[in-house]
This record gives C-alpha cells, structure tokens and sequence, in this order.
C-alpha cells in the first residue's frame, strides 16, 4: 500500500469529521499558559499519539466508542430538523467533539472545554470556514463565504446528506499507511 503523508492523511481525516474545528480551551506546550486551541488540531495530535503507541486493545475500545459517539452525534442532528436553532446544533457538535476528544484521554476526569463559537480567534474562525467549503466542494455543492453560524447550520445540514465522513469508520482506521507506519 503507498504511503500516506502524515499532513495529507491528517486533512482527508478532519475532512471526513462531521463538524467543524471548534474552539477549545487548552494550554500551550512551551509555558503552559491557556490558550484557545482548535478543535482538530487537538484530535490531530492525539490521533498521531495514538498511531505511535499502537496499543491495539486501547484503540479498539477507542474506536468502538467512537463509533457510538458519531451514530448518537448524527442521530441528534438529524433530529434537530431544518437545524434553524443555532445553539441546539452548536450544542450538540461541541457535547460531540467533547466526548470525542475524551475518547484518547484514559482518565474521565480531563479539562476538556469546548468553547462558544464567539471565542474563535482569527485562525480558527478562517478554518472552520474552509472546512465548510471543503465539505461542500467534496459533496458537489457551491457554498459561498459564509459567516461563522452558518458553517455551522450548513456542516450540520450536510449529515443528513449522506456526505462526507458518513460515520462507517472511526477518523483513523481508514488510514492504513501514514509516513511509513503500517
């Protein structure tokens, strides 16, 4: 099998997330100040950690989990309708990208903080846009600029659509060869 670039496999998998990049609350690495992160970066990083522990029991409960929290994320936005109500949906992707990211933390107890929608910085908020446009590009819909409450109606909008990222496989397992590893 060819191998993949980490940076390439890293953006087909964010592509294929059901939601946006969404603010987080974290700390950086070089002084451990708080800073507001974005959502995919996070996973990113854990995804690779992951990949270079390899624990095959860890990730399978991992990824059973996940699966289970993409079918209840899905299940709950389709259930929202025509997503008019805007913190319903925002809600419902930041209790998703929660649990999500706690799915590669082994203690329950981590200070995961997905933030409102208004603390975005100017990086965040370009990104969620682009992911918005990627989706739609990816499923043969134009999409113009958007502001940043109707990226969120519209990737919502967009799992009812069969798109994108239609939950069969949890973000990583369909990577089998990243930079070499297999």
């Amino acid at each position: 099998m060819p191998t993949i670039p980490l940076d390439c496999a890293r953006a087909m998998a964010m592509v294929a997330f059901p939601c946006p990049p969404l603010p987080v609350l974290g700390s950086r690495m070089e002084d451990g100040a708080s800073a507001v992160l974005n959502s995919h970066d996070v996973i990113c990083t854990l995804m690779a950690t992951a990949f270079k522990m390899g624990d095959a029991g860890v990730n399978a409960r991992r990824e059973a989990r996940q699966r289970e929290l993409e079918k209840r994320y899905r299940e709950a936005v389709a259930g929202m309708g025509c997503c008019d109500d805007f913190d319903r949906v925002y809600g419902a992707m930041a209790l998703f990208t929660h649990e999500y990211i706690q799915t590669y933390v082994l203690h329950d107890n981590a200070p995961i903080r997905v933030l409102e929608l208004d603390r975005a910085t100017p990086p965040i908020r370009a990104q969620i846009q682009g992911y918005t446009r990627a989706r739609a590009i990816l499923q043969g819909r134009a999409t113009a600029t958007l502001d940043l409450r109707s990226c969120v109606r519209e990737c919502a909008a967009s799992l009812g659509d069969g798109g994108v990222g239609g939950g069969a496989e949890p973000l990583h397992a369909g990577v089998a060869a990243v930079d070499g590893q297999e």
